[in-house]
């Protein structure tokens, strides 16, 4: 697997290759020497439901685009389950506007 770093002007952004293009269920961002995760809620709830109240259980409640800088390593194991959960779902396509 290969990891591609973006520079956003004040730090590093880590994008995850994942098996399902355009999402990612979590960003990892170092600004300035700060680690944190971005969590995108809409991505759990189509490609791993089941994993997001594991996930709300082990950290707060999920929202779209809210950071923890807390990484447990139960967290590390909701998320590894969660992207073998997005892994195994169908790619479903949305319409947008009817």
């Amino acid at each position: 697997m290969t990891a591609i770093w973006q520079n956003n002007g004040s730090g590093w952004h880590l994008l995850v290759p994942t098996s399902f293009p355009g999402a990612g269920l979590v960003s990892i961002y170092n600004n300035n020497g700060s680690a944190y995760l971005q969590f995108w809620r809409s991505v759990f709830e189509r490609r791993a439901p089941s994993a997001l109240a594991r996930i709300e259980a082990s950290i707060m409640p999920i929202k779209q685009g809210n950071t923890t800088h807390e990484v447990s390593d139960a967290l590390l194991e909701a998320l590894t389950e969660a992207y073998r959960e997005a892994a195994g779902r169908p790619l479903t396509i949305e319409s947008v506007g009817g």
